[in-house]
């Protein structure tokens, strides 16, 4: 897991870090967690993990959860 963490940070936009919530999402995701359920882990709504997607998604560049796992794929 610690891999795929590290690899997928390298693509975060060096002058808009992730927030601390935006990473806990990021991990979850990567955990292959669906929206409903990392709301319930974190105590969210599942509006408030969207917003937080959404967020973390734009500073990786890209659309969409499978954007994020082809992120792996790249060298």
């Amino acid at each position: 897991m610690e891999e795929k963490l590290a690899k997928v940070l390298t693509f975060v936009k060096a002058d808009d870090p992730l927030g601390i919530r935006e990473r806990e999402i990021l991990e979850l995701i990567l955990a292959a967690k669906r929206r409903k359920e990392i709301a319930e882990e974190l105590h969210l709504s599942e509006n408030t993990v969207k917003t937080y997607t959404r967020s973390l998604y734009s500073k990786l560049g890209v659309t969409c959860r499978e954007d994020l796992y082809s992120l792996l794929l790249q060298k």
